[in-house]
């Protein structure tokens, strides 16, 4: 099992049209995010059932709580790190650091 700390991050997500209620993303909800990339090759059942097991370990997870990951399922969040982001951030690179170390 490998621990994972869900850090906060400085990248900010409007959760309103207007861009007034923002919300602060930590690394649960970039993991969401990679999760939610299509794999190249399409949607299969195996590849859904992995992504959605990890996205329920994340659900409800708070900022600076651990939550814990068997290997198969780190493996899966380092090999959608390929994800193309459609900002840039450092933030996104010191999360992209940080899974890298469970490698």
């Amino acid at each position: 099992m490998v621990k994972f700390e869900n850090k906060s991050t400085e990248i900010t997500m409007a959760m309103d049209a207007e861009g007034k209620d923002l919300r602060i993303l930590d690394y649960a909800d970039l993991i969401v995010m990679l999760l939610n990339n299509p794999p190249k090759q399409g949607w299969t059942t195996s590849e859904m059932r992995l992504r959605i097991k990890i996205e329920d370990k994340l659900e409800n997870t708070e900022t600076d709580s651990t939550v814990e990951f068997e290997e198969k399922e780190v493996q899966k969040i380092i090999e959608c790190l390929n994800m193309p982001w459609s900002f840039k951030h450092k933030a996104i690179i010191e999360f992209e650091d940080y899974l890298l170390s469970f490698k």
